[in-house]
């Protein structure tokens, strides 16, 4: 999806992952999966979200996540069923372990430096607007795949 190639590249070029893009992947997240979504199934939904955004905020509020990434994981939440929580959850802990890992090999990068991206350049922060976008990507043609072939979610 293109926007989630847009926001990892704003979240590794600026660290910043901007609200219009946001309301750009929630509109397309809708388009996709509101046409088979069941009318019973949102307040689950929105619960579910609401839960994540708590903690994601808190996490937030003590300097842990910044402002974009709570936010990001709030919207691609709204559109994980509950029963697929554990299968996502799966999807974001490699992407999460991979792109940090990835993003703190090209920090010693010469080369990569010379960029001037700031997820290169910052020793302090690191982004997780990419995780969350591969994740994303990575959790929903292969959902049902670990669901049901590797038992995950219910």
């Amino acid at each position: 999806m293109p926007v989630f190639l847009y926001l990892i590249y704003t979240d590794l070029r600026y660290l910043r992952i901007p609200n219009r893009a946001l309301f750009v992947l929630f509109c397309a997240l809708a388009l996709a999966h509101l046409p088979t979504l069941a009318p019973a199934d949102i307040p689950l939904r929105l619960v579910g979200a609401a839960a994540v955004f708590a903690l994601a905020f808190a996490a937030f509020y003590t300097g842990m996540l910044g402002g974009g990434d709570v936010k990001m994981i709030s919207v691609v939440m709204l559109f994980v069923p509950l029963q697929d929580i554990a299968a996502f959850a799966l999807a974001l802990s490699v992407s999460v372990i991979l792109s940090l890992s990835v993003i703190k090999i090209l920090r010693r990068s010469r080369s990569v430096k010379a960029l001037q991206w700031r997820a290169f350049n910052d020793a302090k922060r690191l982004p997780l607007g990419p995780a969350i976008a591969i994740s994303s990507m990575i959790y929903g043609p292969l959902g049902d795949f670990a669901i049901s072939k590797l038992g995950a979610g219910g």
